[in-house]
């Protein structure tokens, strides 16, 4: 009676845990799907001042999100809705279509040929042709926490037809600098796009740490970074291994707030400076492929993006 009693209790279990691992499969592949009609992105375009400031400023905010289905040739595709007010209640419909495959991710205008904006299932070196026929190709995948604690793959792809770093493509939720941008800004004209907020089912689980922006829509009075100030400081060495030393050439670093991010936002370290003009970072024990390092003092606002090697 022991034995089959002890049998019972361990059936129940085993039950009970494929269960448990089933619903939790189940959510994480819900919640990784592209194509959704509860999201919203908050997409930032900034212009740049040649003449008197030589600063980056806010352009113009759009929010983006999905709607209804329709068939295109017989096949089932999204509309995307634009709206670009703060609160998003206008919404227009300007030829944009949507669908997903197989963790593939299409686009395409009105009549136009479709084109591929994401493809999740890739995996460490393989390469994908995106805009203008670019080859980029996939350095690293890192399983990383977003804003609700929740862990989302975020690819590194990188193209040798730039030196300018880094695209940064989160599952789900696509390229951190904007929901067309699946280039980054490196194969961008004219001023730099940011992704500025992402969100599911009206709660914010993704926000703009690259620029230093704090907000989901641009207002007119809304100021970007010093960035006249880029310039008084070097961090080096990009990429890094070990260590990350920031330079100050021209800025007195006493009471500046230094702080580090993971590129989903979280806070990973930070240090009030004194004065020091090369302060040394150790990063031996952070793992992001990619950090944002953020100096800030009264009127600076500085944010730089780097590689870290491990």
């Amino acid at each position: 009676m022991k034995k089959k009693s002890v049998s019972i209790i361990l059936l129940f279990i085993v039950s009970l845990s494929w269960s448990c691992s089933k619903d939790a499969e189940n959510t994480n592949s819900n919640d990784f799907i592209f194509i959704s009609k509860n999201k919203i992105w908050s997409n930032g375009l900034l212009g740049y001042d040649h003449i008197s400031s030589h600063e980056y400023y806010p352009v113009r905010s759009n929010y983006i999100k999905i709607g209804e289905d329709t068939l295109l040739n017989g096949q089932k595709w999204s509309k995307l809705f634009v709206s670009y007010d703060e609160n998003h209640v206008d919404w227009e419909f300007q030829g944009g279509y949507i669908r997903e495959d197989s963790k593939q991710v299409f686009y395409k205008w009105n009549n136009n040929d479709e084109e591929i904006l994401y493809d999740f299932s890739l995996k460490i070196g393989d390469k994908i042709k995106l805009r203008f026929d670019s080859s980029f190709t996939v350095d690293s995948i890192k399983n990383l926490p977003i804003l609700n604690n929740e862990y989302r793959k975020h690819y590194y792809l990188s193209t040798p037809e730039s030196s300018l770093g880094y695209v940064v493509w989160i599952e789900g939720i696509g390229s951190i600098s904007g929901f067309f941008e699946n280039t980054g800004n490196i194969l961008v004209d004219g001023g730099p796009s940011v992704l500025l907020c992402y969100e599911e089912n009206n709660v914010q689980i993704y926000k703009d740490t690259i620029y230093g922006f704090d907000t989901c829509f641009f207002q007119n009075t809304l100021k970007v970074n010093n960035y006249k100030y880029q310039n008084d400081f070097d961090i080096y060495p990009n990429p890094a291994d070990e260590n990350i030393k920031v330079n100050f050439k021209n800025i007195d670093s006493k009471g500046l707030l230094l702080s580090l991010f993971s590129v989903n936002g979280k806070l990973i370290y930070q240090k009030k400076l004194n004065g020091d003009k090369v302060f040394n970072i150790d990063i031996d024990e952070y793992f992001d492929d990619l950090v944002i390092i953020n100096i800030k003092k009264e009127a600076i606002n500085l944010s730089k993006k780097i590689m870290i090697n491990k």
